[in-house]
């Protein structure tokens, strides 16, 4: 039996070197895409009618990190941190924006990062009728 060996394919010898330097790369992208996420908490949204409530209801965090709310209740939810809303009874740090999600719907998610330290009181609404509170405690890095 004769075998032809190609005169253009690198020595088997090295094949492993390759194998790893691959390995490598895709660990290395792989924990560049994760980068943004572990920094991450998530709030779940949830509704059990009659009541809509946070889980977790409070938090501390350091500044910096993101909040990411998860609707799995039955109906569309807000998250909303606006101390001018009718009623609202929400809690603004001194240098914070106010901001509101929007409609989410059930499985959807939205998400904001926490740059300046202090205590914030949120609020939710949903289509079910009522309104959630919770705490988030932002401190400095």
């Amino acid at each position: 039996m004769i075998q032809t060996i190609s005169q253009n394919a690198p020595p088997r010898k090295y094949w492993h070197l390759g194998r790893i330097a691959c390995l490598g790369i895709a660990l290395f992208l792989l924990s560049t895409c994760n980068a943004r996420t572990a920094n991450a908490v998530t709030i779940t949204i949830n509704t059990i009618m009659p009541q809509t409530f946070f889980e977790p209801s409070s938090v501390t965090i350091k500044q910096g990190t993101e909040i990411v709310w998860l609707n799995k209740g039955a109906f569309v939810a807000t998250v909303s941190y606006n101390p001018d809303a009718d009623n609202a009874g929400a809690l603004l740090p001194e240098g914070a924006e106010a901001w509101d999600s929007g409609d989410i719907y059930t499985g959807e998610t939205f998400s904001y990062v926490f740059n300046t330290p202090g205590v914030y009181i949120y609020f939710s609404e949903s289509d079910a009728g009522n309104k959630a509170y919770g705490l988030i405690d932002v401190v400095a890095d």
